[in-house]
């Protein structure tokens, strides 16, 4: 099991995608178990601060990557940013060899810890991460741009105190602009690209 790590708009996704391309690895991302807020009217869900980690639905979490770290199959919750609730849907995820685990905590919570073969963390610049968290919340999630500027100060302060002090407990530190040598190089491996040995969860 690998673990990827970094601070909102780092490319911790984009670098999961790729370790997942390469190792045929399924992806779970922590921001699934954001939890069901139906009951909640919109404005309210608004004000929520999603960027601590006490927001996500932590023993669902651990049990289900307790149990991918087994070789059980599971299904996880599908979360919908655009109304931040929990979809209906769920998405069935089978281990194989690998199983990517990536998100703003996955190095912060200690349950997890021990599932890892491999912690990775992402680091990009705030000015960086900043500038592509505004860019996607506004284009693909469909979000107010002033209300995004006023958030990112809860989201840097949140960073600070849960994301960033997480990178001195990954193994390999990458930059936030990867490309497929860093992928490699995050896995321990050099060009030219082989399939690599099976690291056990």
């Amino acid at each position: 099991m690998i673990a990827v790590a970094g601070a909102s708009g780092s490319g911790k996704t984009y670098l999961a995608e790729r370790l997942a391309e390469r190792l045929r690895a399924p992806i779970v991302p922590l921001d699934a178990y954001y939890p069901a807020a139906s009951r909640i009217s919109y404005d309210d869900r608004d004000k929520v601060n999603y960027d601590h980690p006490d927001i996500l639905e932590r023993e669902l979490m651990v049990s289900q990557l307790r149990s991918l770290a087994a070789g059980e199959t599971i299904e996880r919750p599908v979360y919908d940013y655009g109304t931040h609730d929990r979809s209906p849907e769920t998405r069935t995820v089978t281990p194989g060899d690998y199983v990517v685990v990536e998100g703003l905590w996955t190095l912060w919570y200690p349950e997890l810890q021990p599932l890892y073969s491999l912690t990775v963390y992402v680091d990009t610049p705030d000015s960086i991460c900043y500038a592509r968290r505004l860019d996607r919340d506004t284009h693909y999630r469909h979000r107010n741009e002033e209300q995004e500027r006023r958030r990112y100060q809860q989201v840097r302060e949140m960073a600070a105190l849960y994301v960033w002090p997480t990178r001195d407990w990954a193994q390999v530190v990458v930059s936030g602009l990867p490309t497929e040598e860093q992928v490699l190089r995050a896995l321990g491996l050099h060009f030219p690209a082989h399939h690599p040995p099976r690291r056990e969860p």
